[in-house]
């Protein structure tokens, strides 16, 4: 699996919707006739969630993961700062990869949730 994007989240990642940079759109399947599509996403721990990825109707695309994302927040507690990774493969399986930013000894890294 290739990385399609890694972001750290923002507020509205956490509290609304998750913008996708533009760039990703193909790596994610066709829109076809809509401006929505579903993506089975797996987590570290094997569980499947699916998740909307919706674009605007008219005008600049602007990916955003919709419907199922804001569960998913919730189920890992994230908040902002927390940065997600996000896998896809060609055969149109995809991953996402949580992690927290944590201090020791003065040293910040990211851990795995």
């Amino acid at each position: 699996m290739e990385v399609i994007f890694d972001k750290e989240l923002s507020k509205t990642d956490t509290k609304k919707r998750l913008a996708i940079p533009t760039n990703c759109l193909m790596h994610l399947p066709g829109f076809k006739a809509s401006h929505a599509v579903n993506l089975l996403v797996k987590d570290r721990n094997g569980h499947v969630s699916k998740i909307r990825c919706s674009i605007r109707k008219k005008g600049y695309p602007k990916p955003v993961f919709t419907a199922g994302w804001i569960e998913f927040v919730h189920r890992f507690k994230l908040r902002v700062g927390d940065r997600i990774i996000f896998y896809g493969d060609k055969d149109e399986s995809y991953k996402i990869e949580v992690k927290r930013k944590i201090t020791i000894l003065g040293k910040h890294i990211w851990a795995a949730m």
